[in-house]
């Protein structure tokens, strides 16, 4: 499909702390167990404040099409924004690049890396985990076998065994991959989207489409008023709802059938 800026189009879910945030959403009885706009700092100053844990470490959980990517991109772009010489250096590590035999994440991030920079070798990687620089995402736990989840597991723990003092973002759906890990991570929770980030995220794909005034309203009728429902899962998943936006042509078959 059509590519463009991340910031142009991307609205930020709410991060909620643990499953009894989740069931509490509407109510926000407590607002300290959310985080909106979430960035890396964020991320470690709630860790600073609500857990006992001494690492950085955090666990993001959500279904499919929430936008668990998304959300590490966001948070790349973020921190990549403010980054300053000696400072700390965030990087995406897609986890389909595991190899097996390693003994450690070191390869797998020194790849990462290549991307930007093609001259990085394992031992630069090594000295800016030493040093406690390093920001990691990582992405593609559900992409990694069945059978190869435990020496993942392995070489993620002799990793935050070997460097501790790095901040390591994991996203995953909610499955067994994650089971063995989660005691190493603090989880957080992506929430569906509420109206007004449904209406946001409708506003930002429509902002260069011509007639966007006239469209708009189509849009918001066919999920209020439509087959789908305002409450239902097309109106709150962020994937969905740019499925939506971009068949908006195709309301008067759905109408019809």
């Amino acid at each position: 499909g059509d590519q463009g800026l991340l910031k142009k189009y991307y609205v930020c879910n709410t991060l909620a702390f643990n499953t009894n945030s989740v069931l509490n959403r509407r109510k926000f009885d407590n607002k300290d167990s959310f985080i909106t706009d979430a960035t890396l700092q964020k991320l470690l100053d709630f860790r600073k404040n609500r857990t006992q844990k001494d690492n950085q470490n955090s666990l993001l959980i959500g279904n499919g099409g929430i936008g668990k990517t998304l959300m590490l991109q966001h948070l790349f772009m973020e921190s990549a924004s403010l980054y300053a010489p000696g400072g700390k250096v965030p990087v995406i590590v897609q986890l389909r690049d595991l190899v097996l035999k390693d003994e450690d994440l070191v390869p797998c991030i020194t790849s990462a890396f290549k991307h930007f920079e093609p001259s990085f070798q394992n031992t630069d990687v090594e000295q800016l985990l030493s040093e406690g620089r390093a920001q990691l995402l990582l992405d593609g736990l559900d992409e990694i076998d069945e059978s190869d989840i435990k020496q993942f597991q392995i070489q993620l723990r002799n990793t935050l065994d070997r460097y501790p003092n790095n901040q390591m973002i994991l996203v995953s759906r909610e499955c067994e991959a994650i089971d063995g890990i989660k005691r190493w991570f603090s989880p957080f929770y992506l929430l569906k989207f509420e109206w007004s980030q449904t209406e946001l995220l409708i506003d930002n794909l429509l902002n260069e489409v011509e007639n966007a005034d006239e469209i708009k309203p189509l849009v918001v009728d066919f999920i209020n008023n439509g087959f789908i429902d305002k409450d239902s899962v097309f109106a709150t998943n962020p994937m969905l709802i740019t499925f939506i936006v971009n068949n908006y042509e195709k309301f008067d078959l759905f109408k019809e059938d």
